[in-house]
């Protein structure tokens, strides 16, 4: 029995979207200017730029354009308004991919000390490379606390005797696409639609670090005082629990 035959046309729509949050502790005006300095550095356009070229080296795609616009951040004494929105890029990948990422900072308060950077990175594709190769090497970049992967199916494609497809292949998790080592260091919790073709995963880090959390020029005068240093976790894991749980 001779196999049905697909168009060469892919009319399957994959989007995925990654929500990255990292999370560090601010406890003064001086401690703020040193977090927009680290967001200026990290954030900027280049190393956004950088690793979307990664992306395109590791999935052997080629990119057509990028579009981006760029915030330098500056802090403000009078008000401590920054800009939300710190880069926004388009790419376009010659196999029907394109990516956007925007990220966004939260402004200065002396009520709050706990301060959140949120990455968002979206992927449509309609082309043989999926976005799900992706993941791998965005975590890795932004070495995360908290991820929210949303993952979504759309369209169809017919056979050439009509009958339609609604995905290209067998597929069931997220989890399956992300590396170990990083599946490791994270708890999970899945879930999927599979009627409609969603998927979502949400991973939350297991340990905290507090060195990671505090900019090394500031980091000595707490790490010899214990209570502070509780404290400090606390407060950390209050604050990526809430976001967690929504």
């Amino acid at each position: 029995m001779k196999k049905n035959k697909k168009y060469k046309l892919n009319n399957i729509n994959k989007n995925i979207n990654l929500s990255i949050y990292n999370i560090y502790y601010i406890n003064s005006e001086n401690t703020y200017k040193y977090y927009i300095k680290y967001i200026n550095n990290i954030y900027n356009n280049k190393n956004i730029i950088n690793l979307i070229k990664n992306i395109s080296k590791k999935t052997n795609s080629k990119i057509l354009n990028i579009y981006k616009i760029n915030y330098k951040l500056k802090f403000n004494k009078k008000n401590k308004i920054i800009n939300r929105t710190k880069n926004i890029l388009l790419t376009f990948l010659y196999n029907n991919n394109n990516i956007c990422i925007y990220t966004y900072i939260e402004n200065y308060s002396k009520n709050n000390k706990i301060y959140t950077i949120r990455t968002d990175i979206n992927i449509y594709s309609c082309g043989l490379i999926s976005p799900l190769f992706y993941i791998n090497i965005i975590l890795l970049f932004f070495k995360c606390d908290l991820i929210n992967i949303n993952y979504n199916i759309n369209g169809f494609t017919k056979y050439k005797n009509g009958k339609k497809y609604f995905i290209n292949k067998k597929f069931n998790s997220i989890k399956k696409y992300i590396n170990k080592n990083i599946i490791n260091k994270y708890d999970l919790l899945e879930l999927n639609i599979y009627q409609g073709n969603i998927f979502n995963i949400k991973m939350i880090i297991k340990k905290i670090n507090i060195k990671k959390y505090i900019f090394k020029n500031l980091f000595k005068k707490y790490i010899l005082n214990k209570n502070k240093k509780n404290k400090i976790t606390k407060l950390l894991f209050k604050e990526i629990y809430e976001i967690y749980y929504s």
